[in-house]
């Protein structure tokens, strides 16, 4: 009992020096969320208090020639003029319109409007550039920001069509907006200031050595673990993935996708054929050709009842699954047989995958700097987990949650699970562990029958078991026969299977069916050109991203290029808007000059540096040429997308996790040198990129443009967010 105490005593005293040392900056993060609160967010309250509503029902509103009243709202005659509401005082500015919806509206139906105003003795129009979209949801407040100064202003409705409804019964101008504080505005606030108060530049965790054995480091891992979790949950949240991609849709004229294309193939395999049950497969059979868009094309024109589904393979009068069974094994197939039959939405199966990958990624990146690194503190071991959890290009997938993600994100678990295992092998000197090892290749082989791409990771077996091979024998030697075995053993059990499964499909054990995939382009013929392939890597790794003052702020920069390349762009380039954080992959070179080593060799962990240094030498070039050879596969197989972005992305970050705990060792954050500057320079400048980036990503989501618009999928939550910026837009 007197130890426990001691523990309890100690951990405690742990707590309260944390929250000591952070108090300052606790302070000013809630003084701030209270400026930011009572002013700026609430700047059309004070705004309009002073002012005197005046209301206009549909009837007395001044419309122009394109509008004509009606009991039901505005009714559209014509399109030339663009339709608009006119609104106009003499005595006082106008500042805000509140457009009022009435009880038939359709409450997901969305209107995209722009503002003309004119100013006070002028009567020259001007026009804002941007098209807003308003919700028609009844007893909901629609706030329009017409400006300062305003004496006319138009409210013109794009997109519309003759014999439409605009279902406003009222509008009141100079509307009395009510003082409010908005729950997940306040909830993201408090969000982004915790991340702050732990991973904050000047947090004491980057000065508390890490140490497993305490209760208190064991939970603020567990802290920093739930909120990359509950990162995921939020933004999986936004566009309403737990209903949409359930459900056929259709690409004009006769092009179907088929977002269920994971449970088809489960239930394929439970009824004991490898071919999915899609209607009109046999009808392509009488195309020459049916791989050759032009031939599909001319089919569809004489068959436009057929449908043709995309992205999948087609081979001898059947469609198949080209992407990795293993997910249908593991989260379809037991869906189906546990629930009755019921189908599972993918979305599921990416929210788990994910979430275990967050999980992992913990245990590995603590494991990693436990392995090669002498002095590591909590908080750069905090932040690398952030960084695989942000940077590695999850984040779209999470988002996105269509059967296309699906294999990615269950990829991304098997690795990070493999190379946990894989480093846990290593516990003692000339020994390892055979359990470890054998599940780490397990995992590891999984991504065969997942994302190919993620097989290359196998490779770093090599620099991580390098002294297990070539120094200390034991693996690959008489004495470490049985390791050997156990390591390579679970490539062959989930190799032999998969290629079996091609060639009962395919006819080949090395054909997975892109081959014969449907898609927009012939891919027996479509290539791309090796400029395209230059402008893909600049399109992965340094496009910038588009910022505006504008809701939702962020989106693709312009990525036009001379010759075709099939581009699905993400917000921007992996080092400027995915995981800034991992430029300082190009401070890297500069430690391998001999002044700077002697600075940083007290880093590694080990008796002999020298050797841990040349042991994570070879893991970071091993990581970088892996990530370069998947980035180059991509370019040229597959153009540009957020899809693919995952492939290389957790390999360069990986290589900056490593970066980042050579240049941030303990040893180093309180000196008062050159040194520790340098030290202190890198937290500040990640920290702050990450805080960025978790914002950034959080407002893309929003983004009208990219691929699953929450716009469209679930309005409230877009509406939601964009009134927290009512004194902007």
């Amino acid at each position: 009992m007197p130890l426990l105490e001691k523990i309890h005593s100690s951990q405690w005293q742990t707590w309260k020096h944390f929250l000591h040392y952070r108090s300052k900056t606790i302070l000013w993060c809630f003084l701030i969320f209270l400026i930011c609160e009572g002013t700026i967010f609430n700047l059309p309250y004070w705004k309009t208090r002073s002012m005197k509503p005046e209301f206009y029902t549909s009837t007395q509103l001044t419309v122009n020639s394109s509008l004509e009243k009606t009991n039901d709202g505005l009714r559209v005659i014509k399109i030339d003029p663009k339709p608009a509401i006119i609104i106009s005082t003499t005595d006082r500015s106008l500042r805000y319109a509140n457009l009022l919806v009435n009880k038939n509206a359709d409450p997901k139906q969305v209107f995209w409007y722009s503002i003309v105003t004119y100013y006070s003795h002028d009567d020259t129009p001007h026009y804002g550039s941007a098209s807003l979209p308003l919700l028609a949801t009844e007893h909901q407040d629609h706030y329009i920001n017409l400006g300062n100064y305003v004496k006319h202003a138009e409210i013109i409705f794009n997109n519309t069509y003759p014999g439409e409804i605009l279902p406003f019964s009222q509008v009141i101008i100079n509307p009395h907006i009510p003082f409010s504080i908005n729950r997940s505005r306040s909830a993201f606030c408090f969000f982004i200031f915790i991340l702050i108060i732990l991973l904050g530049a000047s947090s004491p965790l980057y000065r508390e050595r890490l140490d497993l054995h305490s209760a208190f480091q064991i939970l603020i891992l567990g802290i920093t673990t739930l909120m990359l979790m509950a990162f995921y949950v939020i933004t999986w949240k936004i566009p309403n993935n737990a209903h949409e991609w359930i459900i056929n849709t259709q690409v004009p004229p006769s092009y179907w996708t088929d977002h269920q294309e994971y449970d088809r193939l489960a239930n394929a395999l439970l009824h004991g054929h490898l071919w999915l049950n899609l209607p009109d497969a046999a009808n392509l059979t009488s195309v020459k050709n049916p791989y050759s868009l032009l031939q599909r094309t001319l089919f569809v024109q004489h068959h436009p009842d057929t449908r043709i589904y995309l992205d999948h393979a087609y081979y001898k009068g059947h469609y198949y699954c080209y992407f990795g069974v293993i997910p249908a094994i593991i989260f379809f197939m037991p869906y189906e047989i546990l629930s009755g039959g019921q189908w599972l939405p993918s979305a599921y199966a990416i929210l788990i995958s994910v979430l275990l990958g967050a999980i992992f990624a913990t245990l590995f990146v603590t494991r990693l700097a436990k392995t090669y690194f002498k002095d590591p503190s909590l908080g750069a071991v905090m932040f690398g987990i952030w960084m695989m959890g942000i940077g590695s290009g999850i984040l779209y997938h999470v988002f996105t949650c269509s059967f296309y993600s699906v294999p990615e994100a269950a990829s991304y678990m098997f690795t990070l699970a493999a190379l946990w295992c894989w480093l846990s092998s290593i516990k003692h000197p000339n020994k390892v562990s055979i359990p470890w090892v054998f599940f780490g290749s397990l995992f590891m082989a999984c991504n065969l029958g997942c994302r190919p791409q993620f097989i290359f990771a196998a490779l770093l077996a090599i620099p991580i078991y390098w002294n297990a091979v070539f120094k200390d024998r034991s693996l690959f030697s008489r004495r470490g026969f049985w390791p050997t075995v156990m390591a390579i053993l679970p490539f062959v059990l989930v190799f032999v299977p998969l290629m079996m499964y091609n060639v009962a499909r395919f006819g080949s054990p090395l054909n997975f069916g892109n081959k014969y995939q449907l898609t927009c382009a012939d891919e027996e013929v479509a290539h791309f050109s090796y400029i395209g392939v230059l402008e893909g890597i600049f399109f992965y790794l340094f496009q910038p991203t588009t910022v505006s003052a504008m809701f939702p702020f962020v989106a693709p920069g312009p990525s036009e290029t001379p010759q075709w390349l099939f581009q699905m762009m993400p917000v921007g380039g992996l080092f400027t808007a995915v995981a800034p954080f991992a430029c300082i992959l190009f401070a890297w070179p500069s430690l391998l000059k001999k002044k700077y080593q002697q600075i940083f060799v007290e880093s590694y962990k080990s008796i002999d540096h020298h050797q841990t240094k040349k042991q994570v030498f070879w893991l970071i070039i091993t990581l970088l040429f892996l990530g370069i050879v998947v980035l180059l596969f991509d370019c040229y197989i597959g153009g540009v997308s957020g899809v693919y972005m995952i492939d290389f992305a957790y390999l360069f970050v990986l290589a900056a996790i490593i970066v980042f705990f050579i240049m941030t060792p303990l040893s180093l954050t309180e000196r008062k040198s050159m040194q520790g500057l340098v030290c202190r320079g890198v937290i500040y400048a990640c920290s702050f990129l990450m805080i960025s980036t978790v914002i950034l990503e959080f407002f893309w989501s929003f983004s009208p443009i990219r691929n699953c618009n929450v716009l469209i999928s679930d309005p409230q939550h877009y509406f939601e967010v964009a009134r927290w910026f009512l004194f902007m837009n």
